[in-house]
């Protein structure tokens, strides 16, 4: 009896501090779900990495025509190719920054300028195809703040 009642006190404690903690994912994704949707049009695509943006932003597609791309299998390497094209389809593109290593928003925006369109709570960066040859507009752009120094998969 002594065991059965520990299991259940155990149970009841894991499972309280998982709903606990799905809600503050939940709430946040709410959140940020709202700020991307007022960011982000309609007939647009959104680079993001790893799952947190993509579990915010995803619902989004339930409203608009939005394509969400995860840039973590290739870190980035075949999103300018992606951006091109999506231009072409007369897409805005966008993407989510916060979490995203510096090298690959390098490697994301290719020679695109990157213009800041939302920094609340997630950092967006409008990718602007560029009129300036070289890499001198990329480069002043990821030196831009960026609120999370974190590179961490949370």
């Amino acid at each position: 009896a002594v065991t059965l009642g520990l299991c259940l006190g155990w149970s009841f404690f894991v499972d309280s501090i998982d709903v606990l903690r799905s809600r503050q994912i939940r709430s946040k994704n709410a959140l940020a779900l709202d700020s991307l949707s007022v960011a982000i049009p309609d007939h647009s695509a959104l680079f993001t990495y790893w799952g947190s943006d993509k579990s915010a932003a995803g619902p989004m597609q339930l409203n608009k025509d939005v394509v969400i791309v995860d840039v973590l299998a290739d870190m980035g390497n075949d999103a300018p190719r992606l951006a091109r094209e999506f231009r072409r389809m007369q897409r805005r593109v966008f993407m989510v920054g916060s979490a995203m290593p510096a090298d690959i928003i390098r490697a994301t925006a290719g020679r695109d300028s990157l213009a800041t369109a939302m920094t609340n709570p997630f950092l967006v960066y409008e990718l602007v195809q560029s009129q300036v040859s070289g890499d001198s507009t990329m480069k002043n752009a990821v030196s831009m703040p960026h609120p999370k120094t974190s590179t961490s998969r949370n």
